[in-house]
């Protein structure tokens, strides 16, 4: 951590210091709180700018970071304090764009650079808040060969101890990704910068740099033989075709799919990509790879939608269907007979799910299927107006069982209810509905809120 000496002024930074002492470790002290100390010495080195007393300012904002980010175990608000402290970074960095004298000035800059290290590294240790977002710029921007050293040293010395500490991968490439930029400024040249990041195994870093230099036959290969999972591997693509480069994107995940690289959102890219050209072919092969990868009902009625177009879907949808019942995946092929108005399959699928759910002896009184029981009573109710009136009638009791909790429950039995009576006028069984609303009302006479419910809604 730098210690921040005041630059030569004739300003006094003291005062300062001791209210920033005593706002971080006096608990008796009648201060005000940290941020608003913080925000009343920003405040006075605003003022010394205005007045154009760059000096003064540089030292006030030096200070509040110093002193600042030596111990923060006391901070009580981390996201007020990094806020408080963004404001400080950010009137640093104006200061050098503001005052070409202060950029100038070997000592000024020198010491507002430790000053944004000093928050740029906290920021590393600390996990990234926020505070170190703009750093890297601000440096660069101001930056001169003689101040290449001091930095990377400071720089070194950081990722070193974040390639200790597993948790900070991320902190060891974003220092990676600062000293490559730091290494284009000088006469080091970009070789020896990409072949350190090659040596270190940055190459996620080596690809951007490859990228950025045009070379994209090398950034290829980079893709190619080290960015391999999903995750690293979608964002080259994404990069490779944003720098106009689609057809070798389109390549590079084409292939990760065909090695069997099943992550979601690469095929989604891809496929966006294949149906924005019009590739048919290339987009059922995809759909149907998503379907096996992700069951469900969406991803089998865009792959049904597909297929029929080229007129293929009576060949395939049978090898979709017999590798859901392999799978033992009832749910889905219950939504999937449903969509195909297959009545008496999704019925049947159904009891499957439900006794996949609630084994012998599972003592559960209703499954997690609920809502599955529900969709299949829905969409059959015309078609299997019997079946569906069971379901209608059981969950009306669940709801009814619910009301001893919370009686506002009760409407949605009386929902089931009419919906239930609507089916027995379907099939012509009126005396099946008195039966059953006769039950329910002798069974449940001591719930008055539900009788209540029942007679308003003339049940």
């Amino acid at each position: 951590m730098n210690d921040t000496p005041a630059l030569r002024s004739d300003f006094d930074i003291g005062p300062f210091r001791r209210r920033l002492y005593a706002a971080l470790y006096d608990d008796t002290a009648l201060a005000c709180s940290l941020e608003d100390t913080i925000q009343e010495i920003a405040d006075a080195a605003a003022r010394q700018a205005e007045r154009g007393n760059w000096r003064p300012a540089c030292d006030l904002y030096n200070l509040i970071l110093a002193e600042c980010l030596k111990d923060t175990r006391r901070v009580d608000d981390i996201g007020a304090f990094v806020e408080a402290l963004q404001a400080v970074t950010g009137a640093l960095a104006d200061l050098l764009g503001r005052y070409p004298e202060t950029a100038a000035d070997d000592a000024a800059r020198r010491a507002v650079f430790d000053s944004l290290l000093d928050a740029y590294i906290w920021d590393m240790d600390f996990g990234g808040v926020g505070l170190s977002d703009d750093i890297p710029e601000c440096i660069l921007s101001h930056v001169t060969p003689d101040d290449l050293p001091g930095i990377r040293a400071r720089l070194h010395e950081a990722q070193r101890r974040a390639e200790v500490a597993n948790y900070s991968k991320w902190a060891a490439v974003a220092y990676a990704c600062f000293l490559a930029e730091l290494d284009s400024m000088d006469d080091a040249g970009p070789e020896d910068a990409l072949a350190w990041l090659r040596e270190q195994g940055h190459y996620e870093l080596l690809f951007e740099k490859l990228l950025e230099m045009a070379r994209i036959n090398e950034a290829t290969e980079v893709v190619k033989d080290h960015l391999t999972d999903a995750h690293t591997r979608l964002n080259a693509v994404k990069r490779l075709a944003d720098a106009g480069h689609a057809d070798t994107a389109m390549r590079l995940a084409q292939q990760s799919v065909q090695a069997g690289q099943t992550d979601l959102m690469l095929i989604e890219w891809l496929l966006s990509q294949h149906t924005a050209r019009g590739e048919q072919e290339a987009c059922l092969f995809l759909l149907r790879r998503r379907m096996m990868a992700y069951p469900n009902i969406s991803h089998y009625a865009a792959l049904k939608e597909a297929a029929a177009a080229l007129g293929r879907w009576e060949m395939i949808r049978p090898h979709v269907v017999a590798w859901l019942e392999e799978q033992k995946n009832h749910v889905v092929l219950t939504r999937v007979y449903l969509h195909d108005q297959m009545w008496d399959a999704a019925w049947a699928a159904l009891t499957k799910a439900i006794e996949a759910e609630m084994p012998p002896g599972s003592g559960y009184k209703y499954p997690r299927t609920y809502q599955l029981e529900l969709e299949v009573a829905e969409q059959s109710q015309f078609a299997r107006p019997r079946r569906a009136l069971e379901v209608y009638v059981k969950y009306a009791r669940h709801s009814i069982d619910q009301g001893v909790r919370n009686p506002m429950v009760y409407r949605q039995a009386i929902h089931y209810l009419r919906i239930t009576r609507s089916l027995y006028h379907q099939v012509e069984d009126a005396a099946g509905w008195e039966r059953c609303i006769a039950r329910i009302r002798n069974e449940f006479s001591h719930r008055s809120a539900l009788m209540r419910e029942l007679s308003e809604a003339g049940l």
